[in-house]
């Protein structure tokens, strides 16, 4: 009986554990404090029949579980008519989004949604709201319509909870998972984890990216949304590390004081896809990336441009409440964003593009935000935009991009900011001003492809390897589709079917440097190449050439008085520092007889200027298929 008696007990024992196992699972796959993909955990493995794709922003698609709809009560609460009181209070002037909301055709009917729509923690997580067309109008003659820019509110506001306060900012419950769509908001729109004082404490400390990106909302989406600015605050103002935003196939209209569209300081890996971005009455540019990177920018339309289009940058101290000592650091720098295939409508002489556009209080030119008066406001600390107030814009991809009624060449409107030392590799390439714009599909960029730029329906199979830019074989392919790449198989490939060209050319004692062309064999293509440049006195080494990055040269020695010194390869001429190789890659060289022009033989060279006459000396590769 006894060692029955504790048999029964073992299962009864294991049958506990076994339903605690259960519960615990339960709870961190459904509860959205404890959702995996929430807080940024790696993912179960997810069961993938036929090619992988790599979005814009390089996500994979979860399944996602939604919150049941709202209920007729909730809805009702929704629906009825705001009343604005001395302070904000639920019910009145707002209403706390923790269902999912449907609106039929008979509730679009009733009327404008005229209280405010807040999504708070993780209760707003998991949300769908489908407004069928209806509007959510903060508009003069509204009760919340406020025309002060320092007390307005935002119509639609997404906040991350604070759980617990630490110095390090403290733990923060993020909405997650939140998709928004065919919405009207005549007002603004704002996404925001940590702020104030909170965030200033945390900038103080190594690791605030991270933090700012934890505690931030995201996976947020907006789909055939249509955001009319009231002039009292900026359409649409993404916080400090709010990541995997996406709007696609949506509109930013109305009026703005400032830009459009705001990516504030840590934010990462937003998307913006076929939207029209045209609010007007702004001072500065439509977009500002501000310290935000890892963006996909691809398919917009930009017009109502005043002084500006997209303009990548890091802020330089700025304080949350104004006062010296109390400026936010910027760890992020604006790194790593793709920029492809937009259409700029405007006639005024400011950049469409510009990446590394304040450099500290900023260039003091028109187009500039000029002197800001705080960059000394975050000082103190050995990193981020305490140690340094340059902008560091790098490794930013600028393609495809269309100026359509442009009046500068496209250098003037596609361009990277002074230094160039500091804003240093960014590819910016194949972009064009139009008498009028072309409909067509995105290409895509790759950052490690052999090319790196390819069109809609092209594919790469060959890439660079780890350190010297090598071309290899993968096995697998990846394929443009509208800017989307595809992943699939490939045992095409064959590294025996890539050769290479080098090529150098050294001045002596000589003021005019040296100059000639070089050409792959008749009916090769060039995917790739790289060189360095010695302007002052000595060789290039090979294994000088190998520490090159893919794509790009790199002036290893500048002339002592840097003025006087110029390293060419292609449409690239640097005097200092690293560029990106422009005007060779595609490149076919013609059959022997038909180039007699030379058209398709690249141009290299070097250049420096003494007393006695300059030294200098490029070496260089060529790589074909």
């Amino acid at each position: 009986m006894k060692s029955l008696h504790l048999r029964k007990l073992t299962r009864i024992h294991w049958l506990l554990l076994g339903l605690a196992v259960l519960s615990a699972a339960f709870l961190l796959t459904t509860h959205p404090r404890y959702h995996v993909a929430a807080w940024g955990a790696a993912l179960p493995p997810q069961t993938r029949t036929g090619p992988i794709t790599i979005g814009p922003s390089n996500q994979i698609t979860v399944k996602q579980v939604r919150k049941p709809r709202c209920s007729p009560t909730k809805i009702k609460k929704v629906l009825a008519l705001a009343k604005r009181g001395p302070e904000p209070k639920e019910g009145d002037d707002f209403e706390f989004i923790d269902c999912s909301l449907t609106l039929t055709r008979e509730d679009v009917l009733k009327g404008p949604i005229t209280k405010r729509l807040i999504f708070e923690g993780a209760n707003a997580s998991d949300v769908t709201v489908d407004c069928n067309g209806a509007t959510i109008d903060g508009s003069p003659g509204m009760p919340n319509y406020d025309p002060n820019r320092d007390t307005a509110q935002y119509m639609v506001e997404f906040f991350s909870k604070q759980l617990e306060y630490s110095p390090t900012g403290g733990i923060w419950q993020p909405p997650v998972n939140v998709t928004v769509r065919n919405c009207k908001i005549k007002g603004a729109v704002s996404i925001q984890g940590m702020v104030g004082r909170r965030l200033l404490d945390s900038s103080r400390l190594k690791g605030h990216s991270e933090r700012a990106r934890n505690n931030a909302p995201r996976n947020i989406v907006f789909d055939h949304v249509i955001i009319e600015g009231q002039g009292n605050r900026i359409p649409l103002y993404l916080y400090s590390g709010v990541s995997y935003f996406q709007m696609l196939d949506s509109e930013i209209k109305g009026k703005t004081y400032s830009v459009n569209i705001y990516l504030d300081s840590e934010s990462y890996r937003n998307t913006f896809r076929n939207n029209y971005i045209h609010a007007s009455g702004g001072d500065r540019e439509l977009m500002a990336l501000d310290g935000s990177s890892y963006n996909t920018i691809i398919n917009n339309r930009f017009s109502a441009i005043n002084q500006g289009g997209i303009y990548l940058y890091r802020n330089c101290g700025e304080a949350f409440d104004g006062e010296k000592g109390h400026g936010v650091i910027r760890h992020s720098t604006p790194v790593g964003n793709q920029i492809i295939n937009n259409v700029f409508y405007y006639d005024r002489s400011c950049p469409s593009i510009m990446v590394g556009s304040r450099q500290g209080n900023g260039d003091k030119d028109s187009c500039s935000i000029g002197d800001r008066g705080y960059c000394d406001y975050d000082k103190g600390y050995p990193f981020g935009s305490s140690a340094s107030d340059y902008d560091y814009a790098r490794f930013n991809a600028v393609m495809q991009n269309q100026v359509y009624r442009g009046v500068h060449s496209v250098s003037d409107m596609f361009k990277a900011g002074r230094p160039p030392d500091i804003n240093t590799l960014n590819y910016i390439e194949y972009n064009e001003t139009v008498d009028r714009a072309i409909r067509r599909k995105a290409g895509c960029y790759i950052s490690d492809g052999y090319p790196y730029f390819i069109l809609d329906r092209d594919f790469v199979n060959l890439f660079h390897s780890a350190p010297n830019g090598e071309p290899v074989c993968r096995g697998y392919r990846l394929t443009c589709n509208d800017g989307v790449l595809t992943r699939s198989s490939d045992s095409t490939c064959q590294v025996s079917q890539v050769g290479h060209v080098d090529f150098d050319c050294q001045a002596t004692a000589n003021n005019k440097g040296c100059e000639k062309t070089v050409s792959v064999p008749p009916g090769k293509k060039i995917v790739g190449a790289k060189a360095a440049c010695n302007l002052e006195f000595g060789m290039v080494s090979e294994t000088d050439l190998n520490g090159v990055r893919p794509n790009s040269v790199k002036v290893l020695r500048a002339s002592d008085d840097v003025s006087k010194g110029s390293c060419t390869l292609g449409s690239t001429s640097i005097r200092s520092g690293e560029a990106a190789i422009r005007g060779i890659i595609g490149l076919t060289s013609l059959p022997v007889g038909l180039d007699s022009l030379g058209l398709n033989r690249v141009l290299f060279g070097c250049r420096e200027q003494d007393d006695n006459g300059g030294d200098c000396h490029i070496k260089g590769r060529l790589y074909y298929r």
